[in-house]
């Protein structure tokens, strides 16, 4: 069985280093921070993100010179609310009651093997609501967000007018049409509220703490075209629309199906549930097909690893509008061994002087005994040197090899090195 996992020792070690990294701030602030709970969507390689993340957070402030609110303290506050979901009036109050300029809270998704941090850097006074959205490919790179998020924090306390900061992964193509509101939609007082509309599944916050538009501004239609384009590009909804009812800026949002159920067809040589583990693609989760492209290229490589280099998977969705089931279609092929092992541009050195060094071996009746026939990934650079010290004993000091080609075909696999010796 193959498992993809992320030792967690490791990946807190890592945060931890991050963490220290950070410079302290040449202008030590006098702000409080109250640092709330994070909403934590993560997978068993991270048990204890929940716990762990505020004090990230809180030490990456410290270093940047802000004074921040007990955890203990502040987990008491929080229970003492008894809040279920956190919106702005409940983070402005709980700061009050804790004596903060500021409050920090938000959500951690992670998506198969990348995540986002999405959070609001909340006034407790005057003062607009900052969302900071960070994507990283690699929770190991959950200490960077932190800190990237902590000198954000920084200049919010900083600026009497901060800007909002929402740094987007690279969407879809293609986006739905403009909208044009008319010049009185937006009342010249600025919008009262910023809400979404027909989410189901996902809690509306997701998207909220992407958007730049605040409560209070007085966005044309081409701030809120951006907006509408960045929901869509997250790659859950089949339609994204804005509209504004009174004061309110409505984004309405359809919600691609909810995935019952993963099937595998074609599957035997890789285990079910190393398939499901590698996927960022969950079973109650929404459909994605950004998502689920990295998914497949997952599985594939599950194969690979085990030998099966011309495996193919592809998916198809059945099911209605609103819930579905997700069939991999996985092609696995044989398992394929080396069949040749060629090195071209040899003049002076024999090719049978060579054997004895290399690592790499066409398989033979033997190879049951002798293990050979496989192809080991760090047998290739392995090889590489030894042709290249091979020949720096015989006095070719400025023999070179390029890096092997490798053919995959279906009676097997075919590596080449193409050598020039020099004089």
């Amino acid at each position: 069985m193959i498992k993809r996992t992320v030792s967690f020792a490791r990946l807190f070690c890592g945060l931890c280093m991050g963490v220290l990294l950070l410079g302290t701030s040449a202008f030590a602030q006098n702000q409080m921070v109250l640092v709330l709970p994070y909403q934590v969507h993560a997978g068993e390689e991270l048990p204890s993100l929940a716990d762990d993340l505020p004090k990230l957070i809180a030490d990456a402030l410290v270093k940047e010179g802000l004074q921040v609110v007990p955890l203990a303290k502040s987990i008491e506050i929080f229970k003492a609310s008894d809040a279920e979901t956190l919106d702005l009036a409940m983070a402005r109050m709980l700061g009050k009651k804790a004596g903060a300029s500021f409050v920090l809270y938000g959500v951690f998704n992670q998506l198969g093997g990348s995540f986002s941090l999405d959070s609001r850097i909340v006034p407790v006074g005057d003062g607009s609501a900052v969302p900071v959205t960070l994507y990283k490919d690699s929770v190991l790179s959950l200490g960077d967000a932190v800190a990237e998020l902590a000198k954000e924090a920084n200049r919010t306390a900083s600026s009497p007018a901060p800007e909002a900061v929402a740094a987007v992964a690279p969407g879809r193509s293609m986006a739905p049409a403009a909208v044009a509101l008319s010049p009185s939609s937006v009342p010249a007082t600025g919008l009262s509220e910023v809400k979404i509309r027909g989410m189901k599944i996902m809690d509306p916050d997701v998207v909220l703490m992407r958007l730049s538009i605040r409560r209070g501004d007085s966005p044309d239609d081409d701030a809120i075209n951006a907006e509408i384009k960045r929901i869509w590009d997250m790659g859950y909804f089949s339609d994204v629309n804005a509209s504004m009812e009174g004061s309110t800026l409505v984004f309405s949002v359809v919600e691609k199906p909810r995935i019952n159920n993963i099937l595998l067809e074609g599957a035997g040589q890789v285990d079910k549930e190393d398939v499901l583990a590698a996927m960022g693609t969950k079973v109650g989760g929404v459909l994605n097909e950004r998502l689920l492209v990295d998914d497949l290229q997952k599985v594939a490589e599950l194969y690979r690893k085990d030998g099966y280099y011309l495996a193919k998977v592809d998916y198809r969705i059945e099911g209605s509008d609103t819930s579905a089931n997700l069939i991999l279609d996985i092609q696995e092929g044989s398992k394929l061994y080396i069949k040749e092992v060629n090195i071209e541009g040899l003049k002076e050195i024999k090719r049978s002087d060579l054997k004895s060094y290399m690592a790499l071996r066409p398989r033979g009746i033997l190879s049951w005994f002798s293990g050979t026939g496989v192809l080991k990934e760090e047998y290739l650079d392995r090889d590489t040197n030894a042709i290249a010290a091979f020949g720096l004993t015989q006095g070719f000091i400025d023999i070179q090899v390029s890096a092997p080609q490798i053919e995959y075909k279906p009676d097997g696999i075919y590596i080449t090195f193409v050598v020039s010796e020099g004089p």
